[in-house]
């Protein structure tokens, strides 16, 4: 087999061993889901609009920037400590799925420390910062390129993932790559 043809066998490996959008996407939700009681807990204003206060008092009674903060803070902290520790979010342990270095080995904390701080500069400077309509329109359009990236790439990388050299595997995928390092 020449040259050529066995890089495209591997990136074509690459495509189905490493998780797409929607599969990050659920597992994003799922900790979403899981942080909000905290979040809920230190933002009551908007706990009294989700339950169905739609007065205009509700509507502007943004949380205090020091909730907000605290509450970012918090879910910033427990991505970072679950993927330096597992590699994954309670989230992703649901789908299978995990964060790799591109040699399928586990990321530990400085990585995992760079890579989250990559995917979350664009959400501190768009949401307490307040900054012109078109500085968010830029954010907002980097946002999405992140994210469509992700469904055109070959290895399914965000921008995120490629500053920080990073794969999302699916575990089966993983297990079989772990093996072959202890192997070698």
């Amino acid at each position: 087999m020449d040259s050529a043809a066995a890089g495209s066998e591997k990136i074509h490996d690459l495509d189905k061993e490493t998780a797409g959008l929607l599969r990050r996407g659920i597992a994003g939700f799922i900790d979403g889901l899981l942080f909000l009681p905290i979040w809920i807990a230190l933002c009551p204003p908007l706990l009294a609009c989700a339950a169905g206060d739609s007065s205009s008092a509700c509507l502007l009674n943004e949380p205090e920037p020091w909730r907000r903060a605290l509450s970012n803070s918090l879910l910033f902290v427990y991505i970072v400590l679950m993927l330096g520790l597992y590699g994954r979010t309670v989230g992703m342990m649901a789908l299978h799925i995990r964060i790799t270095k591109l040699d399928g080995s586990d990321i530990g904390f400085g990585r995992a420390l760079l890579r989250t701080v990559a995917y979350w500069i664009p959400v501190v400077f768009y949401g307490p910062i307040s900054v012109s309509e078109i500085v968010q329109i830029l954010i907002t359009a980097f946002c999405v390129m992140g994210l469509m990236w992700i469904m055109v790439d070959r290895k399914h990388q965000g921008y995120h993932d490629k500053i920080a050299n990073t794969l999302v595997m699916r575990e089966e995928y993983y297990q079989e790559r772990k093996g072959a390092l202890a192997e070698a």
